[in-house]
């Protein structure tokens, strides 16, 4: 009997999982097991889809009728028994009463309906543990429910389980007590990781910063390639799977190491440079990337993407890039820090030690004189956004300060960069030419993206904008003045519709909502003119760029 009571409270818990668990496990996995990234998303427009969602409102509707009317229930339970009264004796079998069955029926149609948010789940070693976790503490709460109490108190705590709230609450738990299990491993790795780099001659470069971390990571890549270089891939980045990829693979004969950094909390970064000990440290920008996690406190953001790649540091190179609004007071920092080690900041951007002015951009090349410190040198690049100018600059200015290439090499070797898929490309489609950033979702890079195709020359001017995210309370002063940037533009498409709504309001008929696949197919369809469109952050899943026959300019 105690095994099908088991089953029993399994089946309820399975279907409370379903029903309220699996949306919020999702969302978690999307942003990365953190709750702080969880919270942002409700502090954000799109944060009326959870905050008043219909099936919380539902169980909400359904639990203040029972505070009033618990009779009502009863009735409703006492009613489905009865035409299932034939099968009373095949039902007692299984410690089946009216509620147990009424949830057990519904079960069938709700792992149907649930059938999409399964399939996109990604099955790691970590999403299994956590799901372990999360299904135990809902199936704790039911058990001790179920055992220690009549229908009444039941009933009640397991409408509660249904609303998204609580499963929030109780999968925070179970990140809490994950976090409790894994960090001494997590602490064993990392000590191992830096035993194994201490006996290496292996010079260690740390990239930080709240944008451009990818792209100066490929140049440097590109412009060190003659040398032996590890660079690790670009979706490992969390201290797991940095510390694991570092111990499986050799380094034995390698001259660099290039790590890209982000960081969601403070002293991420510098719990994963405890390990590493940077000899040389990138710090690309800072903006009010990820503005909500760090408290909105731009100072937060200033040492948590920033600064504490530098603590770490022994003796080496900073490469800090001038052209950000926090430049000063990150320098300041940075020399506080560098006082009692042997550091050296190496400055590059519009300003700097190593500066630069484009002079000539095409849809085929840029050429921009260098200045680097002090002697000026004109170089010519495939590529054609400034913000990428910015990055090489700083990736030139490394190899120029180790004198690892010459000013003559190093233009050669700039003229034809391959760039990977995400990074930013024209692609010519008909008449259109589409600028796709979508794999940045930054305040600076949408503004960067502004200007440049505000002096792009096409006949028509269009934005494709999916929002920026992690901004708090700052996202509606934020929108506003992107809202006036938009306007100059003939029109901005919107694949939310709370933003919609919100932009709306400010650009009238130039605001389009993309509610679908079909709708952006006809929207790219109907557009005769030679237009540019600029593709801010990504596409929701069910939605895409669906061009046949497209080119990229850049190979």
């Amino acid at each position: 009997m105690e095994i099908i009571k088991g089953a029993n409270i399994f089946i309820l818990t399975l279907f409370v999982f379903l029903f309220s668990g699996l949306p919020i496990f999702r969302l978690f996995q999307i942003k990365d097991w953190l709750l702080s990234r969880v919270l942002a998303d409700y502090f954000h427009l799109r944060g009326r889809k959870y905050i008043l969602n219909k099936k919380d409102l539902l169980v909400i509707l359904i639990l203040f009728v029972y505070f009033i009317f618990p009779k009502i229930f009863f009735q409703i339970f006492y009613i489905f028994g009865l035409v299932f009264l034939g099968f009373a004796e095949f039902f007692s079998l299984f410690e089946l009463n009216p509620f147990n069955l009424f949830i057990f029926l519904l079960l069938f149609p709700l792992i149907f309906l649930r059938r999409n948010i399964l399939k996109t789940i990604k099955i790691t070693p970590k999403a299994l543990i956590l799901f372990s976790i999360f299904f135990f503490l809902n199936f704790l709460f039911i058990y001790l429910a179920y055992i220690f109490h009549d229908f009444n108190y039941f009933f009640i705590l397991y409408l509660f389980l249904l609303i998204s709230y609580t499963q929030i609450f109780l999968f925070s738990l179970a990140l809490s007590l994950f976090d409790l299990m894994v960090s001494p491993y997590l602490f064993y790795l990392r000590e191992r990781v830096k035993n194994k780099l201490k006996n290496l001659n292996i010079k260690k470069i740390v990239i930080v910063g709240s944008y451009g971390k990818s792209t100066t990571k490929e140049f440097l890549n590109h412009l060190l390639k003659d040398k032996k270089i590890f660079s690790l891939p670009p979706r490992i980045n969390h201290e797991y799977a940095i510390f694991k990829y570092l111990l499986k693979n050799s380094l034995q004969g390698f001259e660099y190491l290039i790590l890209e950094l982000g960081s969601y909390f403070l002293g991420n970064v510098r719990w994963v440079c405890k390990g590493i000990i940077p000899d040389f440290v990138f710090i690309t920008g800072i903006t009010k990337q990820h503005y909500f996690l760090f408290g909105e406190n731009i100072k937060n953001i200033i040492y948590g993407e920033g600064i504490e790649a530098v603590l770490e540091m022994k003796k080496g190179k900073v490469f800090v890039n001038t052209s950000h609004e926090y430049f000063e007071i990150l320098k300041k920092e940075i020399e506080k820090i560098r006082k009692n080690k042997e550091i050296e900041i190496v400055t590059y951007g519009k300003q700097g030690d190593y500066s630069y002015e484009i002079l000539f951009s095409s849809e085929e090349k840029t050429i921009f004189k260098l200045n680097a410190k002090g002697e000026e040198h004109i170089l010519e690049t495939n590529l054609i956004y400034p913000p990428q100018i910015e990055n090489l600059v700083g990736a030139i200015s490394f190899v120029l300060e180790e004198k690892i290439l010459s000013l003559e090499e190093i233009n050669e070797k700039i003229k034809n960069l391959k760039m990977p898929k995400t990074f930013l490309k024209p692609i010519k489609y008909k008449n259109i030419t589409i600028f796709d950033d979508s794999y940045n979702a930054n305040l600076k890079g949408v503004l960067e993206g502004i200007r440049f195709l505000e002096k792009a020359d096409f006949e028509k001017k269009i934005v494709i904008f999916n929002g920026i995210l992690e901004l708090g309370r700052e996202t509606i002063k934020i929108y506003e003045n992107l809202a006036k940037e938009f306007s100059k533009f003939d029109f901005t498409l919107f694949t939310d519709k709370e933003e919609y709504q919100f932009f709306k309001k400010i650009l009238k008929e130039k605001a389009i909502l993309i509610k679908n696949q079909k709708d952006l197919d006809e929207f790219l369809n109907n557009l005769k003119e030679r237009s540019g469109i600029f593709i801010f952050n990504r596409f929701p899943s069910h939605i895409k760029l669906n061009l046949e026959n497209e080119k990229n300019s850049l190979h």
